[in-house]
């Protein structure tokens, strides 16, 4: 059974579990920031310690996945990637220089929980569906992150370590949806970690999963 022991200090939650992948065990419950329209520019932040590692949870709520996307950049750099193959669509990750593109299995309103942490996490496969790792160069340290038809003006900031940065995303709750593919309970999890050069791409779960 799951246990949690949670204590709040001003913005701070500081959470205690004996298990080694309590990040993603509460990764979708510990911030109350929602990527809500009617709040874009919501500052709140929950920072989880977990053993002697801080994860900090930068932002979570749902977004709007049109065209089945969600993209994550630097806010001074607008280029996205753009290459639109069978291989990156299988990846479900397209990366380009300062930013990358998230392929959502819903055109809809999706969970999405971005984490900052101090050093790569440990990867935990057994809960996830896909996963996959990648870098990209964040110069000035702000981060946005938007559907591919929001408007960037009123889309969440984020603060990051300048630099190269990691990233890994995980995606769970890909069997859950519905015949019409309009509901379920996809999520998405952004993982990032500052890292001394280019990082590159490598696919850690693949789903569906290949058929030995």
């Amino acid at each position: 059974m799951l246990t949690l022991r949670a204590v709040y200090l001003a913005d701070i939650l500081f959470i205690t579990h004996p298990a080694k992948s309590v990040a993603q065990s509460a990764q979708f419950a510990v911030a109350r920031h929602s990527f809500g329209r009617s709040t874009p520019q919501s500052r709140y932040r929950a920072t989880i310690s977990v053993g002697r590692i801080a994860v900090r949870t930068l932002c979570q709520g749902e977004i709007f996945a049109d065209y089945f996307q969600l993209y994550l950049r630097d806010e001074a750099h607008c280029e996205l990637p753009n290459d639109y193959t069978e291989d990156s669509m299988a990846r479900r990750l397209m990366v380009g220089p300062t930013g990358v593109i998230v392929h959502t299995v819903r055109n809809m309103d999706v969970t999405v929980c971005i984490e900052w942490h101090d050093q790569r996490p440990k990867p935990d496969l057994d809960s996830l569906h896909h996963v996959v790792d990648a870098g990209f160069d964040c110069a000035t340290g702000q981060l946005i992150v938007a559907g591919m038809t929001d408007d960037e003006a009123t889309s969440p900031r984020l603060t990051v370590t300048p630099g190269p940065l990691g990233v890994r995303v995980s995606w769970s709750g890909l069997d859950t949806l519905s015949e019409d593919g309009l509901d379920g309970e996809d999520q998405y999890l952004l993982q990032l970690w500052p890292e001394a050069g280019p990082v590159a791409l490598q696919v850690l779960k693949a789903w569906p999963a290949t058929e030995s």
